[in-house]
């Protein structure tokens, strides 16, 4: 269970939006990673392609600070395509060769937000930290899905950076699994629009890739 509250100062235009979630026991995946097995490592995928499904449904026509168009998400991609390079100049996660060749890979983002894809409430952080769990009986038991403070309208391409190079440590298995379960279907175009979105990303997910680059 969930609850909602507003924090409203004496001044009406500054209203705090908070979210106050029951406790969850439990520790984050990340912490026993390796000692999580893979059987357990793919339904883990399987129910998140299908939670992620069902939140992306979500309406948001009466939610405060959530939008449901593709307006928003449109300026943010934008704003993020504006200081791309410039963050991936001060990050130094890509190699010097890779980030000189970003301006001409990055699609237009018209087509990274075509309306054919549904959009809706995205997490936009899913990693090993922020899934609680624990094992039972040597098998790895989902608790819940935790900090949602990020979370911003989008599509699917969206949270995929931090799902497959993160939590599913880049491997493709899971995010077969992932997709499968969250109904996307097979896309000619789908790595690099994928990739685009990752390089356009609000934070660093490349970080602690660069000694496999």
């Amino acid at each position: 269970m969930s609850f909602k509250i507003l924090l409203v100062d004496d001044d009406p235009t500054l209203v705090w939006h908070y979210l106050i979630f029951e406790y969850i026991p439990g520790i984050s995946i990340g912490e026993i990673y390796e000692q999580v097995c893979f059987d357990d490592k793919i339904a883990l995928a399987r129910n998140l392609g299908e939670a992620t499904r069902q939140m992306i449904r979500l309406p948001l026509d009466h939610a405060p600070i959530f939008r449901s168009g593709l307006e928003d998400f449109t300026f943010f991609l934008h704003t993020q395509r504006d200081r791309c390079l410039t963050n991936h100049l001060q990050w130094h996660s890509l190699p010097s060769h890779l980030i000189e060749q970003i301006e001409d890979y990055l699609l237009p983002v018209e087509t990274l937000v075509e309306s054919r894809f549904p959009h809706g409430l995205l997490h936009a952080d899913i990693t090993r930290d922020h899934i609680l769990g624990h094992i039972e009986a040597d098998r790895w038991v989902t608790l819940g899905l935790i900090d949602f403070g990020d979370a911003r309208v989008g599509n699917v391409y969206y949270d995929l950076p931090a799902l497959h190079i993160d939590l599913f440590q880049c491997d493709k298995r899971l995010l077969r699994a992932y997709l499968e379960a969250y109904g996307f279907w097979e896309r000619e175009e789908f790595v690099h629009q994928a990739m685009s979105v990752a390089l356009l990303h609000e934070f660093n997910i490349f970080a602690g890739l660069s000694e496999n680059l």
